[in-house]
């Protein structure tokens, strides 16, 4: 499970694939020519007459697509958290439910964060926080003071009748007094959380945002079940704890040197396109699948795509999905990136011993990158599997640093009191490492071969284990 900067009462969840949740900040780049369409301009086979610049347009989806399923959790926030003050106030809570559980769903977090902040509801503290674990600096052009109606107000109980209802703000009016109930389907015997899902249940909520203008109006499908926890025949906990998210993608065709493709695109965990997405690309008529430099998941913003002979990268998205923008690389003289298939890119730094560690020094060795922080609750529970790790491997060619997101002086003190044996650079104030790999949610763990290419990206226990079982066989 990874951990990103959220409310305490919604967490991820994890099937098969690591949540893509999330919220996190790279530099937006700037288009310095006119671009052009396309969709609408056919392109010959002439390499001049490829462009370098695409602007695709796009079409909202219903359900998930090409892409993973990712849920979160959504339950009633412990009064003594400091997010309590920044609860919208919600007229039309049932008070004739048991076991009453209330909670809202924000659909643009880092817009909310930016308003609770200057209406007073969070400590500067905590709002720093954010901005340094993101690298965020809010620039006023994009984001607003101004209240935006951007939360999705959910609360669920029991009637007499011991059925769990459930109220959802669809209209967007902070009131639930106006809404109907919705019943989740009926748990079957031996089905598995996954299986549960359906566009078929999916139903749409209202939500604000501002687009760096006005303050606008949309929608989301929205998907509800019960939790995992929930789901288990002997559950120990009777409270309520609900499956939530948004369930949309979105979908667009483009021509290049004759050839038609599909492309889709993915927001991390909230409906508002911030800075966390993924691209599909596929030739039209042939499934999504994963390419050269992208992994199954899709590519990340900013990252490198081969279409046909050509290099693009994953510029930006409009913020309602519209547009997607890719850039084409005329540079690639050097393949180093962040993405499977390339090779890592090379950085100096000093650990927290005051060791200088030369990623370029380590060629000839496989390399394990873990991306972490001690302020982050998975990362902490995977030092175990790291500890069995390092001692099994660490005489078999194998090399581990750490590389924490995380002020210098906590992470001496945890990685003494745990006795951990590998290396440690901490990103404290100084975040070039994270911003070079766009490090977006923690822990992130990268392989990377003796040739200094990343052979495997986000494994995690057991995945992990066994991909080094079959490096390193018995």
């Amino acid at each position: 499970m990874k951990t990103v900067v959220s409310l305490s009462f919604r967490r991820p969840i994890l099937g098969k694939y690591p949540t893509l949740t999330t919220y996190f900040i790279l530099a937006f780049i700037i288009l310095l020519s006119l671009p052009v369409s396309a969709k609408c301009v056919p392109q010959a086979n002439s390499s001049e007459n490829i462009p370098d610049t695409l602007v695709i347009e796009m079409t909202k989806m219903k359900g998930f697509g090409p892409f993973p399923k990712d849920f979160g959790i959504l339950q009633t926030m412990d009064p003594s958290s400091p997010w309590i003050k920044s609860v919208p106030n919600i007229k039309g809570i049932p008070d004739n439910l048991r076991g009453l559980m209330f909670g809202t769903f924000e659909a643009d977090f880092m817009q909310y964060i930016y308003q609770i902040y200057y209406a007073g509801k969070i400590s500067e503290w905590l709002f720093n926080s954010c901005k340094n674990s993101w690298r965020w600096e809010p620039d006023s052009s994009e984001f607003t003071k101004n209240e935006i109606k951007g939360s999705i107000a959910f609360a669920a109980g029991y009637d007499e009748n011991n059925r769990l209802k459930v109220l959802v703000d669809r209209n967007n009016n902070y009131d639930l007094s106006d809404d109907e109930y919705y019943f989740i389907p009926d748990i079957k015997e031996g089905q598995h959380f996954f299986d549960r899902y359906s566009d078929s249940l999916l139903f749409e909520a209202a939500y604000e945002y501002y687009d760096g203008h006005d303050i606008r109006k949309n929608k989301t499908w929205i998907y509800v079940d019960y939790s995992p926890e929930m789901l288990m025949p002997n559950r120990k906990s009777s409270s309520i704890a609900l499956t939530v998210n948004h369930a949309e993608y979105y979908q667009g065709e483009f021509v290049l040197e004759n050839k038609r493709y599909s492309i889709a695109l993915i927001s991390g965990g909230r409906p508002v396109v911030r800075e966390y997405y993924k691209i599909l690309i596929a030739e039209k008529g042939k499934d999504f699948t994963k390419g050269e430099f992208s992994d199954e998941l899709g590519t990340e913003k900013g990252g490198l795509l081969r279409i046909g002979d050509n290099y693009y990268r994953l510029a930006k998205a409009s913020i309602d999905g519209s547009h997607v923008t890719l850039i084409r690389d005329n540079f690639l003289s050097s393949t180093e990136g962040n993405q499977k298939g390339l090779k890592a890119f090379n950085f100096t730094a000093k650990t927290i011993d005051g060791q200088e560690v030369k990623f370029s020094d380590m060629r000839g060795k496989y390399v394990l990158i873990d991306f972490w922080g001690t302020w982050c609750s998975p990362c902490r529970e995977e030092i175990k599997t790291l500890k069995t790790i390092y001692k099994t491997y660490k005489n078999k060619n194998l090399v581990m640093i750490g590389i924490a997101n995380d002020n210098i002086n906590n992470l001496k003190t945890f990685v003494d009191k745990q006795e951990i044996g590998w290396p440690q650079i901490a990103q404290d104030k100084d975040k070039n490492i994270l911003r070079l790999y766009n490090v977006m949610s923690y822990p992130t763990i990268y392989l990377i071969d003796p040739e200094g290419r990343i052979i495997a990206k986000n494994l995690q226990d057991p995945d992990l284990l066994q991909k080094l079982k079959e490096i390193f066989p018995d």
